[in-house]
C-alpha cells in the first residue's frame, strides 16, 4: 500500500499542477490558431488550401473534432494534454526502469511532472509538444522494452508507425526516431543495424505516406508538402539572428552535432562509457538539436527536451547520492556549467525579452489562481493576469486576455455568428468565441509575412468571400492592397481596444 502511494506521487503532482489550466481564459495564440482552423474545417474549409498553417495536420483535425463536442473546448484539450502527460510519465518510468532501475525511473518522472506539468516550459498551455511526446515515448518504449519479442522486427515497424503519428502532430518527433537509429548504430553490427533501421523507418513513413495519399485524392498534395515542409525551412532561416560566425545556425548546429556524435562513439568503442550512458547522451543530443533548430527562444520547445533532461537529472541525482565527495562536486558543477552555456545559446536572439516577461508572469500564476478559486478576485481580474501579445514583434502596449472577451461581446451584438470574418491582427480565438468563419487562409497576421504569397492569398480570399466584417489592428502588419479593399467595400463601425471594426457596405 505504501509503495503504491509513493509511486502515485508524480501523477498526483502533475494533476495538481495542471488544475489551473482548466480555468484559463482564451488567451494563448497557438491554441487560438488551432481553434480557428478547426472552426474553418468544420465549415468546409480545406487544410493547406483555404486555411493555412505550417504544422502537420493532426492538431487541427483534433481541435475540429473537439469543437463538435458540446462541452468546454478548454476542458477538452487540457484534459487530453493531461492524459498525454500522465501516459508519458508511465512510459518514461518503464523505459528508465529498463535501462537503469526503478529508483532512477521514479526520480525521472518527478522531474517530468514538474517540467511539463507546470508553467516552467509552458507545458500547461497544451502545446503540440504535449501531444506528440506521448507517441514518441510509446515508440521508444516498444523498441527498448525487455522481452523476447524485441527480436521480432515487426515490433520495430509498429513502433515506427506510432512515431509517425507523432510526426503528424509536429515534425520534431522525427528526432526521437533519429535517436533510436543512432543508438542502433552504436550497439549493433551493420547487418542488424540496417535491418532494424529499415523496419522502424518504413513504419514511421507509413502514416505519413497514407496522409499524403489522402491529400493527393483531395487535390492538395502540393500544398500540403509546401506548407508542412518548405515553409518550415523558410521559418527556420527567417530572422537575421539565425547566423553564427557568418554561417547558417542550422549548419553550425549540425557541425556541433556530428562532432559530439563522433566523440561519444569514440568513447563507447574505447569502452570509456557504457551503452546506458550512450542512451542518455544520444537522446539529449538529438533533442537538443531539434530544440535549437529554429533559432527561436520559445519555452515550449523545451518540452521535447524535458524528457531526456529528466532522465539525465535523475541519473545524476542517483549517482550523486551514491558517490564520494569529489564526484559529488563534479556532478554538481558540470551540469550547471553546461546548462549555463546552453541557455546563453538558446536565449541569444532579439526575441529573448519575451522570456523574461513570461517568467515574471509565471511567478504569479499559481497565487493568482488560488486567489481566484477562493473568491478574492473576480473572473475579470483573474483574466487580467494573463498577458496578451497583440503581435509577436510589434507589441505597442500591454494588453490582457480580456481584449478577446471585449471583442467577442461586441461581435456577438453585431450578429457575426456563422458569417465569414477576417481579422488583420493577432486575435485567432475570436473566431471560435463568436462562431465566425475565417475568411482568410491565415488566422493570425504574423503568419502572413514569412511567405511570398501571403498577401496575394488574403486578397484572393477576401474577393471570394467578401466577409461580413473585417477587424483591423494597426500594430505594424499591413499592406496597401488590403487598405484599398477595405476603403472600397467597408465602412468603419467602431473602434474597440485599438481594433478597428469594419462592416460590409
Amino acid at each position: 500500500m505504501k509503495r503504491t502511494l509513493l509511486n502515485s506521487i508524480p501523477y498526483v503532482l502533475s494533476i495538481i499542477l495542471r488544475i489551473p489550466s482548466f480555468f484559463e481564459p482564451h488567451w494563448y495564440t497557438d491554441t487560438g490558431i488551432y481553434s480557428a482552423i478547426g472552426k474553418s474545417l468544420n465549415n468546409n474549409g480545406i487544410l493547406y488550401k483555404t486555411i493555412i498553417d505550417n504544422k502537420p495536420p493532426l492538431i487541427y483535425y483534433l481541435f475540429a473534432l473537439l469543437e463538435k463536442i458540446p462541452i468546454s473546448l478548454t476542458f477538452e484539450y487540457q484534459f487530453l494534454s493531461l492524459l498525454s502527460l500522465l501516459g508519458s510519465e508511465y512510459l518514461l518510468y518503464k523505459i528508465v526502469e529498463n535501462k537503469f532501475n526503478s529508483k532512477v525511473a521514479f526520480i525521472a518522472i518527478i522531474f517530468l511532472a514538474f517540467f511539463v506539468g507546470s508553467t516552467l516550459f509552458e507545458g500547461n498551455l497544451a502545446n503540440v509538444e504535449n501531444f506528440y511526446m506521448f507517441f514518441s515515448l510509446l515508440s521508444i518504449y516498444i523498441v527498448f522494452r525487455r522481452n523476447k519479442k524485441d527480436r521480432n522486427l515487426k515490433y520495430l515497424y509498429i513502433a515506427g508507425c506510432i512515431l509517425g503519428i507523432g510526426v503528424l502532430f509536429k515534425l520534431p518527433a522525427l528526432f526521437d526516431g533519429l535517436f533510436i537509429i543512432l543508438y542502433f548504430f552504436y550497439i549493433y553490427k551493420f547487418k542488424d543495424f540496417f535491418m532494424k533501421t529499415i523496419y522502424i523507418e518504413s513504419g514511421s513513413l507509413t502514416p505519413i505516406f497514407l496522409f499524403f495519399i489522402y491529400e493527393y485524392f483531395r487535390g492538395v498534395l502540393s500544398n500540403s508538402l509546401y506548407y508542412i515542409f518548405s515553409t518550415n525551412f523558410v521559418y527556420i532561416n527567417y530572422y537575421k539572428f539565425n547566423t553564427i560566425f557568418g554561417i547558417s545556425h542550422v549548419l553550425f548546429n549540425l557541425i556541433i552535432f556530428i562532432v559530439l556524435f563522433l566523440f561519444f562513439y569514440f568513447l563507447y568503442k574505447r569502452r570509456v562509457i557504457q551503452s546506458s550512458a550512450v542512451f542518455i547522451a544520444l537522446w539529449m543530443l538529438t533533442d537538443l538539436f531539434s530544440v535549437f533548430l529554429s533559432g527561436r527562444p520559445y519555452l515550449h520547445y523545451l518540452i521535447q527536451l524535458s524528457v531526456p533532461l529528466s532522465v539525465v537529472l535523475s541519473y545524476l541525482l542517483y549517482k550523486f547520492i551514491k558517490s564520494s565527495i569529489k564526484i559529488k562536486v563534479i556532478i554538481i558543477i558540470s551540469p550547471l556549467i553546461l546548462i549555463y552555456i546552453l541557455q546563453l545559446y538558446f536565449f541569444r536572439s532579439e526575441l529573448s525579452y519575451q522570456v523574461k516577461d513570461q517568467f515574471i508572469s509565471d511567478a504569479t500564476y499559481y497565487p493568482n489562481f488560488i486567489s481566484y478559486a477562493l473568491g478574492n478576485i473576480s473572473q475579470r481580474e483573474y483574466f487580467n493576469t494573463f498577458a496578451y501579445n497583440t503581435n509577436v514583434v510589434f507589441e505597442k502596449k500591454p494588453s490582457t486576455a480580456n481584449i478577446n472577451y471585449v471583442l467577442s461581446n461586441t461581435l456577438t451584438k453585431l450578429h457575426v455568428s456563422n458569417h465569414h470574418m477576417f481579422i488583420m491582427g493577432n486575435f485567432p480565438w475570436v473566431y471560435y468565441m463568436d462562431n465566425a468563419i475565417p475568411a482568410s487562409p491565415y488566422v493570425a497576421d504574423f503568419m502572413i509575412y514569412p511567405f511570398s504569397l501571403g498577401s496575394d492569398n488574403i486578397i484572393h480570399s477576401l474577393n471570394e468571400h467578401h466577409p461580413y466584417m473585417i477587424l483591423y489592428y494597426n500594430d505594424g502588419y499591413t499592406f496597401n492592397r488590403l487598405n484599398v479593399f477595405i476603403r472600397k467595400f467597408y465602412r468603419l463601425l467602431e473602434v474597440e481596444n485599438s481594433v478597428y471594426i469594419y462592416i460590409r457596405n
